[in-house]
């Protein structure tokens, strides 16, 4: 059964584009989604409230299994005193996720990404887990780029969403 994008079905739902791959738009959904796993470890551009979650949980829990597989490794009593360094580079490249994202997210509340060295002191830290996690981007381009939200409306009214 074919349905079109916007058809609304017995439960009253939006369906899922459903339309086969036959177009050059197709090798564009596959280019963004490459985009997409290389842009979390930069350090540009804008990111909305509802990525920055997704990316906060996705890099806890994978947080949370690296120490949970590598932990008895570190903290062995034979190998504490000199844990291999490979152990950590996991933790390493999560932590540079995670720091990208915040400052993406500091971005799109239209400052600088040095904001993200407030989480560092320990004082500001409620004001800034608020601020990232709470507070509405800034609506339009700011001069971070973008708005997030828009381009991703944006991409789902051309039928790419």
């Amino acid at each position: 059964m074919h349905i079109e994008k916007g058809a609304v079905s017995e439960g009253s739902e939006l369906m899922p584009d459903s339309r086969p791959c036959d177009t050059a738009e197709c090798g564009q959904e596959d280019s963004a989604f490459v985009w997409r796993l290389f842009s979390i470890w930069t350090f540009h551009g804008r990111i909305s409230r509802r990525t920055f979650w997704i990316e906060s949980v996705v890099t806890l829990v994978l947080g949370l299994v690296g120490e949970y597989f590598t932990g008895p490794l570190v903290y062995d009593s034979r190998a504490a005193s000199n844990p291999p360094f490979v152990l950590f580079l996991p933790f390493l490249a999560l932590a540079w996720i995670s720091t990208a994202a915040t400052v993406k997210r500091w971005h799109d509340l239209d400052h600088s990404g040095w904001m993200a060295l407030l989480n560092l002191a320990v004082i500001p830290i409620p004001f800034t887990l608020i601020s990232t996690y709470f507070f509405k981007g800034t609506k339009g381009q700011n001069r971070f780029g973008p708005d997030p939200i828009a381009d991703r409306k944006q991409s789902y009214l051309q039928g790419r969403g």
